[in-house]
């Protein structure tokens, strides 16, 4: 994928927002810039004194600097089922086009997100105008229970429940 910024994926899922306004760069901005843009090419040898690295098909690249930007990866919880196809991660913009074409395609009225955070919040959030349906499961004691403390969390609860949006925490 192009990059793009991750804070809009909720904003792409509900609608409000293009995958161009939600990319960081065209494809023509990489030409432009003579940037030869490496998309899923997994680097799997550094040297540092030849100043070179290798990626998956042995292809060896020089360079002057090197900057690691690596980015990160979604860690699913080890619960029996995760990997079925109609359980998703919400972490990246293919997730989210998977979630969206999923609930399309299968006319999903009735849907379960597992944590609280604000990914789940905003995903749910998201998601209102294509499910009937939502609950949301938090392992603690309130909806983000590591960023705001339980009175701010109960506040965002209830008016995410007025919206029809069920809890358990």
């Amino acid at each position: 994928e192009l990059p793009y910024n991750k804070c809009f994926l909720a904003d792409y899922m509900s609608g409000s927002k293009t995958r161009e306004e939600i990319a960081l760069r065209s494809q023509a901005f990489f030409k432009e810039q003579i940037i030869e843009l490496m998309l899923n090419t997994r680097i799997t040898s550094l040297d540092l004194a030849a100043q070179t690295v290798t990626d998956n098909s042995g292809y060896v690249y020089s360079y002057t600097k090197l900057l690691f930007a690596v980015g990160g990866s979604v860690v699913l919880p080890s619960i029996p089922g995760i990997n079925q196809k109609h359980v998703f991660p919400f972490y990246t913009l293919a997730d989210t086009q998977e979630i969206l074409d999923y609930v399309r395609k299968q006319r999903v009225k009735k849907m379960v997100i597992i944590g609280a955070g604000l990914s789940g919040l905003e995903c749910a959030d998201a998601l209102l105008n294509c499910v009937e349906k939502i609950t949301i499961l938090e392992r603690g004691p309130h909806v983000l229970p590591s960023l705001v403390p339980e009175c701010a969390g109960q506040w965002i609860q209830e008016k995410m429940q007025r919206q029809g949006i069920d809890f358990y925490c």
